[in-house]
């Protein structure tokens, strides 16, 4: 199983949910589309880690809402006790700041992009020259444009 059919079952076993609910449950933390989303829902339950619920609804098709089974409970534990992975950071505002001795200041600051972070954490990356670019470890990175911390 990856990362996300692990913390599917992570989110219904606090909560059955659709997979709809488990969509917006999971977007603060991990970035998945519906394509991926339901065929691993039926792949999970197919494999015995989820049972599916169908609730009928009136004007809808059936909502399905999945449980996570003793199966899937000792995935995810034996998941959850296994040492995390080293965070991959992809962030394309750390990119252009690595680029910036190839541009423009004037106009990079010009853009005024703004994010903010939420997890108040901080990773240092050093590119090209020498330069330090201090980025959120999180995909939102705290910083704008025309004042990362260069030194």
């Amino acid at each position: 199983m990856n990362t996300l059919a692990y913390g599917l079952l992570g989110l219904v076993a606090r909560t059955p949910s659709s997979g709809y609910d488990l969509m917006l449950q999971l977007q603060p933390y991990w970035q998945a589309k519906h394509s991926q989303i339901y065929p691993l829902l039926a792949k999970l339950e197919q494999d015995g880690y989820l049972q599916l619920t169908r609730v009928h609804q009136t004007d809808r098709p059936d909502k399905k809402v999945y449980s996570i089974t003793e199966k899937g409970e000792i995935a995810l534990k034996l998941w959850l006790a296994e040492p995390t992975a080293e965070p991959v950071v992809r962030d394309e505002l750390v990119l252009k700041a690595c680029c910036l001795p190839f541009t423009d200041l004037k106009a990079s600051r010009a853009r005024k992009e703004i994010r903010i972070d939420p997890i108040n954490t901080a990773l240092p990356f050093t590119c090209r020259g020498g330069w330090r670019v201090f980025s959120s470890q999180a995909s939102a990175a705290a910083f704008r444009l025309d004042t990362f911390l260069l030194y």
